[in-house]
């Protein structure tokens, strides 16, 4: 059996890979797919997160999640697992979610140098931390020993 002969069409965009796969005749045949980019990967989990969710096995406690969208189910999980465990780090992250993150702070000091001042400074550190060299007597440290 014959594969149908299909049009290759050479797309430049790196938003679709190429799979080489083989028709019966053993010829190779060029696939083009496309590939979600990061925005739209993101915005499939915010369509999905907002689907209402319905178990697929009864469950007893499928009624208190019933009309609950996806995300919702899983923060009201999240928070329940904090609570039961008492671990700490998980209530923090619940807390952290619910009054945001506090700010980290980082700071920047920008100093405009020329090339020849940073050259002056790593020649003006590096005399400063050669050790002045040592007066050695004759005499050995260990006496006369003969």
């Amino acid at each position: 059996m014959e594969a149908e002969p299909r049009e290759i069409v050479p797309i430049v965009s790196p938003l679709y890979k190429r799979i080489t796969t083989w028709d019966a005749a053993g010829n190779p045949v060029l696939i083009v797919q496309p590939v979600l980019n990061k925005p739209q990967m993101r915005s499939i989990y915010f369509v999905v997160a907002a689907q209402p969710f319905a178990f697929d096995d009864p469950r007893p406690d499928a009624e208190k999640y019933e009309g609950m969208t996806t995300v919702e189910i899983l923060i009201r999980k999240q928070i329940e697992s904090a609570i039961k465990s008492g671990d700490v780090a998980a209530i923090e992250t619940v807390m952290d979610r619910l009054i945001d993150r506090p700010l980290s702070r980082s700071e920047n000091l920008n100093v405009d140098a020329s090339y020849e001042d940073v050259l002056k400074e790593i020649r003006a550190r590096s005399h400063a931390q050669v050790p002045a060299p040592i007066d050695v007597p004759d005499s050995s440290i260990f006496g006369d020993l003969a």
